[in-house]
């Protein structure tokens, strides 16, 4: 018995042992990726939480379950939430775990470890449980990674499926210990021969939005959240300034927006809350990363993409990695971690001197 106890040990060991790639089953199946298929409606059985998070396919908007909080209706014990579908051939789930926001939101609250599913259909109900991997990625597009959802693939094809059942079985906490799990969105596949859509990212060039007005003095820093450095308090409340894109912080909750303007006859660009604008800023364009890259030569940082925005200190080092934001005008959007600083730092470089490592 001792014995038998130690080979089932190792095994698990060496099970857990193995490379993730994405969400994996007890089996390996290869079939292409379906087509999304349409949700009839959603419930959630967790206390506050909006289910309907879950179908906008936004980034910022997400399912929340805290332990404890589920079990809410008789019939219903352990199920997260229910997607009702109307009769469909499905293939596998496609689910954004975490909050997708960026890497720091994704690490921010728990993420969903083991999933269960039920599958509702003619022949009855079928089972299965999934575990996931714990990577936040937008960069890879492949069939196990999509846009940052990754695939909980069916070994088979269940037919005419009225209904699944999502249980979230376990997880791993967020950073600080968060125990509130997090889920940005799903998506139910089925009809064999399509790939899911693929992300469109933020155009290189921006979209530019009317002039918005400032309700007081522009304080700003050189990326959305106060983990950046500071460049400074410009211009007076009523001044105009042209907003470029938005970003959430999710740890301190607010929006941040980009905005360029003209202070001493120079172009700059740089971030500020967006309670410093007057207007809706829910038309801009959301912020996301565009993967990480190396600095493969030294190279002279810029407030905006070009030579004719503000110049902004000495040169950055080769071999400095950060990551990608935006490209304009044969210019990137360099974020990376300014060790003599002590802060991050966001800064526009030329294009040609950046590798991209994924």
């Amino acid at each position: 018995m001792k014995r038998m106890k130690c080979i089932i040990a190792w095994l698990l060991l060496t099970a857990l042992a193995l490379p993730a790639h994405a969400a994996t089953l007890l089996s390996d199946p290869q079939a292409a990726a379906g087509s999304p298929l349409p949700i009839q409606s959603i419930t959630s059985y967790c206390t506050g939480t909006d289910g309907n998070a879950l179908l906008d396919q936004q980034i910022w908007t997400f399912f929340q379950r805290t332990p404890g909080q589920n079990d809410q209706w008789a019939g219903q014990t352990g199920v997260d939430f229910t997607l009702q579908l109307g009769e469909c051939s499905v293939d596998g789930l496609w689910i954004r775990n975490g909050l997708c926001m960026n890497e720091a939101g994704y690490s921010l609250y728990a993420r969903p470890q083991i999933i269960r599913i039920a599958l509702h259909h003619a022949g009855g109900q079928s089972q299965y449980r999934f575990l996931m991997e714990d990577r936040y990625d937008f960069s890879t597009q492949s069939a196990a990674w999509q846009n940052g959802y990754q695939r909980l693939q069916l070994p088979q094809i269940h037919a005419n499926v009225t209904r699944i059942d999502v249980t979230l079985e376990s997880w791993i906490n967020g950073r600080e210990g968060s125990e509130i799990i997090c889920i940005t969105d799903v998506q139910v596949t089925g009809s064999q021969g399509s790939q899911y859509p693929v992300y469109t990212p933020i155009p290189s060039q921006p979209s530019w939005q009317p002039a918005f007005t400032l309700n007081r003095p522009l304080s700003t820093r050189s990326g959305p959240s106060t983990g950046y450095n500071e460049f400074g308090t410009f211009l007076k409340a009523g001044d105009e300034i042209r907003l470029i894109s938005r970003y959430y912080d999710s740890r301190n909750e607010i929006w941040w927006v980009q905005a360029e303007f003209t202070y001493r006859g120079v172009m700059r660009r740089a971030y500020t809350g967006a309670q410093r604008i007057n207007g809706d800023i829910s038309s801009l364009p959301v912020e996301q990363s565009q993967g990480s890259a190396l600095l493969t030569r030294q190279a002279q940082p810029w407030n905006g993409p070009g030579n004719t925005y503000a110049q902004l200190g000495d040169p950055i080092p080769a071999g400095t990695q950060g990551t990608l934001w935006g490209r304009e005008n044969g210019y990137a959007q360099f974020d990376f971690l300014d060790g003599t600083m002590g802060k991050r730092r966001r800064v526009w470089i030329e294009e040609s001197a950046l590798q991209q490592t994924y």
